[in-house]
């Protein structure tokens, strides 16, 4: 693919930052787009000349890649469609002036709107366009500072070049090498990934257009085509309007069912709706507010849009965002759309996925209010529990133990004071400096001053390096005793985020209208000069646009084993996002990395219990609880529980009664027992925490046969009052 030498250089219009900071970002998320925007620019050179009636189709797009295993692959785009003259040509590599929307839909935009073709041209390395129109070929170069090389101008192009172009009458062909963050190296995985992007689905269901891929090693040929989803049930076929300053805008609107679960998401997902205008010009797709919700899984459809009027105003906004991901929900015809749309998919929801099954209300909030109340009374009851073992003297319990760098962990020195005189001191040391005891290192016990025979001390254990051993051991004189406990320093996963860039956790929830801080987590290695972090939101979750980092000077203060953990703010749009989910990601170079955020309730009730719903969730438990939201759960989908439930007059049938309440108890036991453990109460102290399991067990057993009889007799009362609706 060598490329003509360049004549002369023209400067660009637009500043090179640009690039970095909106293109380059656009495409490297996505670096498809880069061949599918060329492909839609030869589809909308073709739909011009067809509605001109100059030309009938079919109308043919050649894509040859030349792939290698370790290089991203050369690629040509070519089309015998219009072809551009030196002024076209001109306007169409220049910022602000008039360019192709996409099927003959002309609109002024500014210098940063929208991704298109010059843009996909500068992330091609060694770029070249060659075009012909009538007699005459042009060439240029378009470089990322926005720059114009030029090869001939206006020249008369001969059949031997035509022949060799393959462009017998008028044309254009684009050459060049996809960018590095283009990673795809296999023919067959572009071609199936191409044939799956949510961008190209209407073109290539339109039998007008025949987009081949050829390989130039093997030569084979490969139509590209993506086939509808087989429909199980049509869900939704409606049409309404928008107003928008003074006009009416139509929305066809189609939902249908698949009779499987449906991959989410785009790029390449296909449960979602995919939105566009006139044939083929995709917008975006999406569920709205609904989006990778797991109630839509099995669904998907279309949003025709008829908004040719608005895109033919130079005046207005883009309707989709500036990097062209899909549609900009801030912008107002967005906004009256999407809501719209999310009413209907509202009452899609609730008409498929709600439950037959409701508690009566007044008894409901009645048996979570003397719940809580049991649950603050088993947790602040009960002495401290046994030891695990009993010592002669004294010992560690465990006798081993994992820690993780810069982490406190705490072990427990186990005391016999039967065999105690009078006082007893015991003296803590390590054999290794990195290792610490975060407690005084002598330990005093005075036996008139404790009753019990045996007393348990907490011994916190901190390290800052990990990869290391060493024993903490513990001395006393009077009697002449001593014993150690073995101590393995392993990595903090905190201090190896993913790829050096990564939030963590990555998924988190907030209360409707509330606010809090997240961490992400960067390494500082991978910190080249660059001073900003990129972070972009999904509504209804706000969060600053960047965030910047340390300066040189003042890194070193701010990391923690070479690890910066920068708190970025997020908050809630306003109220009645109940249940909505969102993603932030954050940027910075090639690096990305997301935290999912679940929108929950401000608790009415107060307590460690909220809630208990009936849950339409298909899972192997019966019942569950979730701590966020403090919600205990009962999966009705549940084989038993539909056993029960399918015979008639069930509520009042003593085995069903028993069954849910028993269920109930136990799940609302477990979650206390976690709460006190997790709070590290005295009551619920676990000896070894790396392997919980048992001790946690032994505590849900012991308190539902102390506390059980009378929380099963609440949820028994709760059972009775199950409504079916008919």
């Amino acid at each position: 693919m060598s490329m003509p030498e360049q004549i002369r250089i023209e400067s660009g219009e637009v500043h090179s930052k640009y690039w970095e900071r909106m293109v380059k970002e656009a495409f490297k998320n996505d670096p498809l787009r880069i061949i599918i925007e060329l492909i839609k620019n030869s589809a909308d050179s073709y739909t011009r000349l067809h509605k001109k009636k100059e030309r009938e189709p079919p109308f043919e797009i050649l894509i040859k890649l030349d792939c290698k295993k370790k290089s991203p692959p050369l690629i040509e785009i070519l089309d015998c469609a219009q072809g551009m003259d030196f002024k076209k040509l001109k306007d169409a590599l220049k910022y602000g002036a008039q360019t192709s929307m996409g099927e003959d839909i002309e609109a002024v935009t500014s210098a940063e709107k929208g991704i298109g073709l010059k843009d996909a041209l500068m992330s091609l390395k060694d770029n070249w366009l060659i075009t012909i129109k009538d007699t005459l070929i042009n060439e240029r170069k378009v470089h990322p500072d926005f720059k114009i090389g030029f090869g001939r101008e206006n020249e008369k192009v001969t059949k031997e070049e035509r022949k060799r172009l393959e462009i017998l009458e008028n044309g254009t062909l684009i050459k060049g090498a996809l960018p590095d963050f283009f990673i795809e190296r296999k023919f067959l995985t572009i071609c199936e990934r191409l044939q799956k992007h949510f961008l190209l689905r209407k073109i290539l269901q339109n039998p007008d257009y025949r987009i081949y891929v050829i390989d130039s090693w093997s030569k084979e040929k490969k139509l590209l085509k993506y086939e509808p989803l087989e429909i199980e049930k049509k869900i939704l076929k409606e049409t309404f309007k928008i107003n928008y300053n003074g006009k009416e805008y139509p929305v066809h609107l189609e939902i249908n069912k698949s009779k499987k679960e449906l991959p989410q998401g785009k790029p390449y997902g296909e449960s979602g709706l995919l939105f566009f205008y006139s044939t083929y010009s995709v917008l975006d797709f999406s569920f709205c507010r609904f989006d990778r919700d797991i109630s839509f899984s099995k669904f998907y459809g279309e949003v025709k849009l008829e908004i040719e009027k608005i895109i033919k105003t130079p005046e207005e906004a883009s309707l989709v965002d500036e990097k062209r991901r899909g549609l900009d929900y801030e912008h107002p015809f967005n906004k009256k759309l999407l809501d719209e749309i999310n009413k209907r998919l509202k009452k899609i929801q609730e008409e498929e996925e709600a439950s037959e099954y409701s508690f009566d209300e007044s008894t409901k909030n009645e048996i979570l209010k003397e719940l809580n109340e049991i649950s603050k009374e088993i947790r602040g009851k009960g002495p401290p529990p046994r030891p695990p073992i009993i010592p002669e003297i004294f010992e560690f319990y465990p006798a081993y133990k994992s820690i993780e760098e810069y982490e406190p962990k705490k072990v427990f020195l186990i005391i016999n004071l039967s065999i105690i005189q009078d006082k007893l001191n015991i003296s803590l040391k390590s054999n290794n400096k990195d290792i610490k005891i975060r407690v005084n290192e002598i330990i005093e016990i005075d036996k008139e001053e404790v009753k019990d025979d045996f007393i348990i001390k907490q011994i916190e254990l901190y390290s800052e390096e990990s990869g290391i051993k060493g024993e903490i051991v513990a001395i006393s004189n009077q009697p002449n005793h001593s014993c150690k406990i073995g101590v393995e320093v392993l990595e903090n996963p905190v201090f190896s985020p993913k790829n050096g860039f990564a939030f963590v956790p990555d998924k988190t929830s907030i209360v409707d209208g509330g606010e809090k801080k997240v961490d992400l987590c960067i390494d500082k290695k991978i910190i080249n000069g660059k001073d900003i972090i990129l972070l972009m939101k999904q509504d209804p979750i706000n969060c600053p646009g960047k965030e910047a980092l340390p300066d040189a000077k003042n890194l070193g203060t701010k990391t923690i084993k070479n690890i910066l953990r920068k708190e970025i703010p997020i908050k809630v749009k306003g109220t009645g996002n109940i249940g909505k989910k969102a993603t932030i990601t954050a940027t910075y170079g090639d690096k990305t990395s997301s935290i999912n955020i679940t929108i929950v309730p401000e608790p009415s009730i107060a307590g460690l219990f909220r809630d208990v719903r009936l849950s339409s969730k298909e899972t192997n438990r019966i019942s569950g609880f979730v701590e966020e939201e403090g919600i205990l759960e009962i999966y009705y989908k549940h084989p038993l529980i539909k056993k029960y439930t399918s015979k008639k007059d069930f509520r009042n049938k003593i085995d069903f009664l028993t069954f849910i309440a028993d269920i109930i108890t136990r799940e609302a036991i477990r979650a206390i027992v976690l709460s006190g453990i997790k709070e590290n109460l005295s009551g619920f102290r676990i000896f070894d925490t790396d392997h919980s399991e048992p001790e946690i067990e032994a505590y849900v057993d012991h308190k539902y046969y102390e506390e059980g009889p009378k929380m099963h007799n609440m949820f028994i009362k709760l059972a009775r009052g199950l409504k079916l609706e008919e």
